[in-house]
Formats: structure tokens, C-alpha cells, sequence
């Protein structure tokens, strides 16, 4: 069996923001409504589905959560190339494919897109070194 699951991710997401897919199965993903720790088990769950139904899936969602556990899946080969696709929307160009490699490596990333937590450390980290003075 060989299903897979596209991610789509991008600002000012709805639920046709998958439409360009044509998947069996769209889930709009409100990760404001659930606990971040469960986010990577929506992959899982998803994955496990699209694989066992034969089925194309698509999570629409602005989880950051979700994109990293598609990321370990593929390192962990628990993921092929096949089977994740990860899709930014937005801007001029329409989506764009980001291709997740077996390294969990992306080939790019829109740019200012899932920053805010590095730069919160980065703040943490100055402020740590600005105190030790």
C-alpha cells in the first residue's frame, strides 16, 4: 500500500488552502485548540491512516510540531519521500513544494516563517548574558 500525507502550511490558512492537492482526505488542524505535545501524533495518526487506507491525506495547519515530526519520521525512515509532502501557500507564486529529504533536511523556508520560538531564545540568551555582567 502506498499512501501519503501532504502538510500545508502558510499564513491566513483555510480549508481550501489544500484544494491544489486533490487529496481523499482534508483535515484543517486548529493547534490553538490542543496541547502542543500532541501535534506530532497527528502525523502519526495520519501517516498510519493514508498508509493502511491507501489514501493521499492533507493537514492544514500553521503546527510547527507537525512539520518536525514529519522531519524525524523521514530521519528515523519511518517516512519515505513518497509519503510526506510538506507544501508552503502563500505569496505570488501559489504553493511551493519543500522538499523533506531522508536527512530530515528541507531544501528552503519562506523566510520569517516558525522564527518566533528561536527568536525567543536568542532574547533569553542575550538577557542571560546582559544579567552575568
Amino acid at each position: 500500500m502506498s499512501g501519503k500525507v501532504s502538510i500545508v502550511i502558510g499564513h491566513d490558512l483555510d480549508a481550501s488552502s489544500a484544494d491544489f492537492l486533490e487529496a481523499d482526505e482534508v483535515s484543517l488542524f486548529p493547534e490553538s485548540e490542543s496541547h502542543p505535545r500532541g501535534h506530532g501524533r497527528i502525523f502519526d495518526v495520519a501517516i498510519d491512516r493514508a498508509k493502511n487506507l491507501d489514501h493521499h491525506a492533507a493537514i492544514v495547519t500553521h503546527s510547527e510540531c507537525i512539520v518536525l515530526r514529519a522531519r524525524r519520521r523521514r530521519v528515523e525512515g519511518l517516512a519515505s519521500l513518497g509519503d510526506v509532502k510538506l507544501y508552503f501557500v502563500g505569496g505570488a507564486l501559489g504553493p511551493r513544494e519543500i522538499v523533506i529529504d531522508d536527512m530530515g533536511g528541507i531544501d528552503w523556508w519562506p523566510s520569517g516563517f516558525f522564527e518566533e520560538a528561536l527568536q525567543e531564545v536568542r532574547a533569553i540568551h542575550r538577557a542571560q548574558m546582559e544579567r552575568k555582567r
